[in-house]
Order: C-alpha cells, then sequence, then structure tokens
C-alpha cells in the first residue's frame, strides 16, 4: 500500500471511531490506531490542530448522542 493511500486509511478510521461514540478524543483514537491497529504514523497524521479539533468535535456530538 502506497504511503498516501495508507494516510487516507488511518485519517478513515480516526473519523468512524469518533463517529462511534466509543472514545473521548483524538488521543484515545491515536492511541488505539498506534496500540491496536498497528499504525504507529498515526501521531503524525494526526498532528494537525484543525483533524484534532475536529475529531473531539465528533467524539463528544457521537459521546452525547451515545448516552441519550
Amino acid at each position: 500500500m502506497r504511503k498516501k493511500e495508507r494516510e487516507e486509511l488511518i485519517l478513515k478510521w480516526a473519523y468512524e471511531y469518533a463517529r462511534s461514540g466509543d472514545f473521548k478524543d483524538y488521543s484515545e483514537i491515536e492511541w488505539k490506531l498506534r496500540n491496536t491497529d498497528n499504525c504507529p504514523e498515526a501521531r503524525t497524521i494526526l498532528d494537525n490542530y484543525f483533524i484534532r479539533e475536529e475529531l473531539d468535535e465528533l467524539c463528544k456530538q457521537a459521546q452525547k448522542s451515545k448516552n441519550e
């Protein structure tokens, strides 16, 4: 798999995890990607203020919906 494809896949997983309601913020998603999904490059890929803010907001919304 090419580097660009791998990055796109990791971002796709990150956003899916955020929408699941199972994570409180981007740092938990990053941990899962690095340690469970064997994606050590997740730290670098998610090292973007806007991506982190978006993931945090999605996590917050998903948790709220899950708890209603």
